[in-house]
């Protein structure tokens, strides 16, 4: 019984990591194929009342990466 218990927990752990690999995959792709008009003209982006650094923080660091932001 405690073998089934232990492969189920094994199992449902693997089609979580393997979820979360699918998800972080997709939304790479879905940047990589973004076509932005840069521009001179900055783009100021706010967050709304109680946000913080972790608000927004990830989104403008991922959209550098695919150099469609800058991070100061």
């Amino acid at each position: 019984m405690a073998k089934k218990i232990l492969i189920l927990i094994a199992a449902l752990l693997l089609v979580l990591v393997l979820s979360f690999l699918g998800i972080q995959s997709y939304r790479a792709r879905v940047l990589n194929n973004v076509a932005v008009h840069k521009s001179d003209t900055p783009t100021i982006v706010l967050h709304g009342s109680g946000g913080n650094y972790l608000s927004l923080g990830p989104m403008t660091i991922r959209l550098a990466q695919h150099d469609l932001a800058n991070v100061p």
